[in-house]
């Protein structure tokens, strides 16, 4: 069985690339394998998870995402303020070391690019090579990359972004490719790319995003998504799904709307998220047309519902590296009317199984093409050919086929350092001064926060009980507190001749701190003893819990471990059968 780890920077319900890395999670689950995303503490640039509570939780937060479907990890993590656009993991290196570690991967995936996750996982793969050469019992890790390659370009970017978007691909992703076990291309031209910076023709996959065949299987109605969206009853629906920004060129599609004004029977609509300036100028754009209308955000079942309702698909894109949203139009028999920038000249085929304009500004192409698609006899023969074309594009099949050759790959590592599969799953993980608490399927665990290693295991079967403690050593604060009480009853019971050495003692010491009072030393010195007492006090007081287990051994555990000893208290509750309940303040 695989055990797989989805690297991408953010979670999102509308953007491709974060849809095709959840949803290959999913599909990898399916199949029988055990998968995650490994993702950033960020949902579509908005925070999900504190900073605070990764720290608390030993370095990730491991979760069952609900809205996705899927097991998700969220690491540190902060957007970066250059390159534009992305976030960035902390520590990804020693924080992906633990969560290989204690989920027990032998495969990674790392989408996209202009981010650290490619580069920080593929030190670690690297890293974990040459300590297994060196002798270590380092089971062994795959890599792979899937980059969702877009040439940088001038139309798109400024010179600043675009030579150094040209410079991380030279230098970063250059490496990346070359050392990954496994490149994922999502179209020929993108398998020439990436041969072109250095990865060996022998390690392209072609994957080309796929399409998620389950969001089509629950029922929908055409009269119902009309109603729901604001659309007319009648009218033949030019659809474009995606988010609304730049790259995707709305603006060229308002357009388009505007030279059918006069049309009742074709209508034009643009579903996907609209936020940010171009957003704003989409609105303004299309503010008062009767003939479009603007969704923003739509779920997965009403998307379903809107393609296959759709007369035909309008993409003006500037750049797309392939074009998920295309194949689900073609794979429901939607022809496709595209700029054909990009991964788009590998799918739609002019004439075949689809339109190809003359670039993402032509506007005029797009209205011809449109009318043309007014002919029955045109439209089924291009939507024939669409279907065809995108069935060999489904998620089921190409994450299918990529299981097959990750389970190939991982068969042809070292016998003495394969990973041994256990049914051991790591459940709670906090951190507190210098030790780390993990709490797994099977034992609790305690190491260091900083080395790493492990102080103690303890098989939930040796768990005998969880007791609370509260310890403070108050004897020693009457000590302090007496000897304070003993140093002012000397002082007032000095004989003449030490009180008059005293004060020659005064004068010196007020002559050299310039004019320090005098009086307040004598009532300071006095009170050092209680001082010192409260300060080792403090230090010295214990609470929090004894994990007793084994013959008669036991370990404390600081208070703010609480979560964990209670995960941990139940199950080995499971565990023993019966179990008193830990004394949790």
């Amino acid at each position: 069985m695989l055990r797989i780890g989805v690297i991408m920077y953010q979670t999102s319900l509308s953007k491709g690339q974060e849809l095709v890395a959840q949803r290959m999670v999913r599909e990898f689950d399916r199949l029988g394998h055990k998968s995650y995303l490994i993702t950033s503490t960020y949902h579509d640039g908005e925070e999900v998870v504190t900073h605070e509570e990764i720290e608390k939780r030993g370095g990730y937060v491991h979760l069952f995402d609900n809205t996705l479907g899927i097991s998700v990890i969220r690491v540190g993590s902060e957007i970066a303020n250059w390159p534009p656009r992305r976030i960035l993991f902390r520590n990804f290196v020693g924080v992906l070391a633990r969560i290989v570690s204690d989920l027990k991967l032998n495969v990674l995936i790392t989408h996209s690019t202009l981010w650290n996750g490619p580069e920080e996982a593929t030190k670690f793969v690297v890293w974990n090579r040459k300590m297994a050469n060196e002798g270590a019992a380092n089971p062994p890790v795959l890599i792979c990359q899937m980059s969702h390659f877009q040439e940088a370009s001038d139309d798109r970017y400024t010179v600043e972004e675009r030579t150094f978007r040209e410079s991380w691909n030279r230098v970063s992703l250059g490496e990346v490719v070359r050392q990954a076990d496994l490149v994922l291309v999502t179209t020929p031209i993108e398998r020439e790319q990436m041969k072109a910076l250095g990865a060996a023709d022998s390690k392209c996959f072609l994957f080309p995003g796929g399409v998620d065949e389950e969001i089509f299987d629950s029922p929908h109605s055409a009269h119902e998504i009309r109603e729901k969206l604001g659309l007319p009853g009648s009218a033949k629906l030019v659809s474009s799904v995606g988010t609304v920004e730049e790259r995707k060129n709305a603006l060229s599609i308002v357009e388009v709307a505007k030279a059918f004004a006069a049309s009742e029977g074709v209508h034009f609509v643009i579903a996907g998220r609209l936020d940010g300036p171009y957003a704003e100028k989409v609105k303004d754009a299309a503010r008062g047309m009767r003939n479009l209308t603007l969704t923003g955000e739509i779920s997965d079942e009403e998307k379903a519902s809107l393609i296959d309702e759709s007369f035909a698909n309008l993409t003006m894109s500037r750049s797309e590296a392939l074009g998920i949203a295309q194949l689900e139009f073609m794979y429901r028999g939607v022809p496709v009317i595209s700029s054909g920038v990009g991964g788009q000249s590998w799918i739609v085929r002019d004439g075949v199984n689809g339109i190809l304009l003359k670039g993402p500004d032509d506007v005029e192409g797009a209205s011809k093409a449109i009318a043309l698609l007014m002919h029955d006899k045109v439209r089924n023969a291009l939507s024939l050919e669409a279907s065809k074309t995108s069935s060999q594009a489904s998620l089921s099949h190409l994450v299918a086929a990529l299981a097959r050759r990750l389970s190939t790959l991982l068969a042809g590592q070292p016998e003495s350092t394969r990973l041994q599969q256990g049914d051991e799953n790591v459940i709670e993980a906090r951190v507190q001064g210098k030790r780390r608490v993990t709490v797994t399927t099977q034992r609790l665990i305690v190491s260091s926060s900083k080395s790493g290693k492990m102080l103690v295991s303890i098989p939930f079967n040796q768990i005998v009980k969880i007791s609370r403690l509260v310890r403070k050593p108050w004897l020693l604060l009457i000590v302090g507190l007496a000897l304070t009480a003993v140093g002012f009853a000397t002082e007032m019971s000095f004989p003449a001749s030490e009180v008059e050495l005293l004060g020659a003692f005064e004068s010196f010491i007020w002559g050299q701190t310039s004019g320090l009072a005098t009086s307040t030393m004598r009532v300071l010195i006095p009170l050092a003893p209680t001082i010192a007492a409260a300060a080792v006090f403090w230090k010295r007081i214990k609470d929090g819990f004894v994990v007793h287990y084994g013959q008669a051994q036991k370990i404390f555990l600081a208070r703010e471990f609480v979560a964990a000893l209670r995960t941990a208290h139940s199950l080995a509750a499971g565990v023993q059968g019966s179990m008193d309940e830990p004394e949790v303040a």
